[in-house]
């Protein structure tokens, strides 16, 4: 488990979201202010497995160009697409936001063009997605 100095900050909530032909969905979510998720994702991948999280939100990430999304994935996961990975690197020192999310749950990136631009000229790291009805 993640322990100690090398352990991120982690915050476990549920988020329910309203579908009215099924009822609510209920979703075991974490955010791990993370201060470099790369040297602790088996860690997380731990994590993940015992508490059944479906959606992952990562502060300060600290990943760039070299750090694909499959690494990501394939670290976290059983099968190597059972998580989705969204995230806004930051590519220099420190930073970025990262989201995985279960295949299985609908989402829809939520960034219009011009929201995009607007944020990217304030430096924001930003990361946003819209859970689908089923």
């Amino acid at each position: 488990m993640l322990t100690g100095s090398a352990a991120p900050t982690s915050i476990k909530c549920d988020f329910i979201c309203q579908d009215d032909k099924n009822g609510p969905a209920l979703f075991n979510c974490t955010l791990i202010n993370a201060c470099s998720i790369v040297n602790k994702i088996d860690n997380l991948a731990l994590v993940i497995e015992a508490q059944s999280i479906d959606i992952v939100l990562i502060t300060e990430s600290r990943l760039g160009d070299s750090i694909v999304d499959s690494f990501l994935i394939n670290a976290v996961s059983e099968s190597c697409n059972q998580f989705r990975c969204f995230r806004k690197d930051r590519n220099r020192q420190g930073g970025g936001v990262c989201m995985l999310i279960r295949s299985c749950i609908k989402t829809m990136g939520t960034m219009g063009t011009t929201l995009l631009w607007f944020l990217q000229d304030l430096h924001m790291e930003l990361v946003a997605v819209d859970i689908l009805n089923s």
